[in-house]
């Protein structure tokens, strides 16, 4: 049995980022035939607390500042107990243990709570990763590339699992994550740290407690279980609510803030001097994601961003059942964009072109000279496309300017950000009849 000691002093704050942070991973349901997954660990150790969570497909650590008079552990109902300790007031807070009545004694100001604990071991450990990150991160940054790819993300499909997950993928120091729905395509990519880098100018949560207990010495953690492995090339499907689950956190990390990474057999892992994330992976290969964009036969429209987010959500509304559909046709100088349902009526609107895009006319040239003045003249691109698709990647994109690029006849659309490789979207496009093209 593991101590049942603790008395332990800390600032409301601070427990109730740590409490915020690991609530993601307590169990909202059943937890009687698993035993612990409602849980929160509380352990006190040197100058630190420490909160854990697990509910075997995801599971957090992180620890706050605190003054630790007597050290120990304690498992409390996870739940109720981030319930608490949003209601304190903002002072500083103290709890010890009573044995002999097997509860915890809470003090903040004048509030006093008595909370019953939980058996300490039935709390399931942690998979904590062994040996060198495979990446390391500025946590904004993989926090902006998981916001970019959630959009794509589909729902859970028992035959075709990865619909609902995200591709990591890691090679020569470049990072993408990528999603589909089967109707359109999201890839992030961006150059990442070495893992000698992680530690340079790195943050921590505060900068005036001692060092860390190491991950692998606290209690209910677990090694990882698979071997080392130097490879350059690491890849996993993430699902797609554990990494909105992981961005939120990262949020919490600042500007400066990094986390490593680690990929395993079945799990993935990010981690800096006072967090821990390890998430349970989707089994199966994800498909090659590359064929979809290569050989596209598109030009680039350069447009503003709020007029095309703009004109695609008025388009979105001229629908009475499921997603409006818009067509987009580009000629000579204008964009257009329209969208029709028969029971609710019409809507269309015009965006100016910029003037290095004023000229789309391409020659088409006959093998018959007497044709060739016929085969040429101006290109006219178009397609028809759901305009929520639209609306989705516009609105996480934080650009002024974005790049459209259309094809002539009813092809599939990208979405880019000028001169940056950072983010490419593909949207399939909607079948129509032949005269609404």
């Amino acid at each position: 049995m593991g101590r049942r000691t603790m008395n332990v002093f800390c600032k409301q704050q601070d427990l109730q980022y740590g409490v915020d942070t690991v609530e993601h991973a307590v169990s909202s349901g059943d937890s009687e035939s698993i035993p612990g997954i409602a849980g929160i660990l509380l352990e006190a150790k040197e100058d630190q607390l420490i909160l854990s969570a697990n509910d075997h497909k995801l599971g957090i650590r992180c620890s706050i500042p605190a003054v630790v008079e007597e050290t120990g552990r304690l498992l409390v109902d996870g739940r109720y107990f981030s319930q608490v300790v949003r209601k304190l007031p903002e002072v500083d807070v103290s709890f010890a243990m009573a044995p002999e009545e097997n509860a915890m004694v809470l003090r903040a100001g004048t509030v006093r709570l008595k909370l019953q604990v939980l058996n300490v071991q039935d709390f399931q450990g942690l998979h904590v990763p062994t040996g060198e990150p495979h990446f390391v991160a500025f946590a904004h940054d993989l926090q902006n590339m998981i916001r970019h790819t959630l959009i794509s993300v589909g729902l859970p499909e028992d035959r075709r699992p990865f619909i609902s997950g995200i591709l990591v993928e890691y090679e020569d120091n470049n990072l993408n994550l990528v999603s589909t729905d089967g109707n359109r395509l999201a890839v992030c990519s961006k150059e990442v740290l070495l893992p000698e880098d992680a530690d340079q100018g790195s943050e921590a949560y505060t900068e005036d407690v001692a060092e860390p207990t190491p991950l692998d010495s606290t209690i209910g953690l677990l090694g990882e279980t698979e071997a080392d492995t130097n490879n350059t090339k690491v890849k996993a499907v993430a699902p797609g609510r554990t990494m909105n689950l992981i961005a939120r956190i990262l949020g919490g990390l600042g500007e400066k803030g990094k986390v490593k990474c680690r990929i395993g057999q079945n799990m993935i892992s990010f981690w800096n001097d006072r967090l821990l994330i390890s998430a349970r992976l989707i089994e199966g290969d994800y498909p090659d994601y590359n064929r979809f964009t290569e050989g596209l036969d598109t030009y680039p429209l350069p447009l503003p961003r709020a007029d095309f987010l703009a004109a695609s959500d008025r388009a979105g509304i001229m629908t009475k059942k499921g997603s409006a559909v818009m067509l987009i046709e580009a000629e000579d100088t204008k964009l257009r964009i329209s969208s029709r349902e028969p029971e609710l009526g019409h809507i269309d609107e015009e965006l100016i072109l910029p003037f290095e895009v004023q000229s789309l006319t391409k020659e088409r040239w006959s093998d018959n000279e007497e044709d060739q003045d016929a085969s040429s003249g101006l290109q006219r691109l178009v397609g028809a496309y759901q305009a929520r698709f639209f609306i989705d990647a516009l609105r996480v994109m934080n650009t002024q300017e974005v790049i459209l690029e259309l094809g002539e006849a009813n092809g599939p659309a990208l979405l880019k950000i000028p001169n940056s490789d950072f983010f490419t979207y593909l949207v399939m496009p909607v079948k129509i009849s032949e005269g609404e093209i």
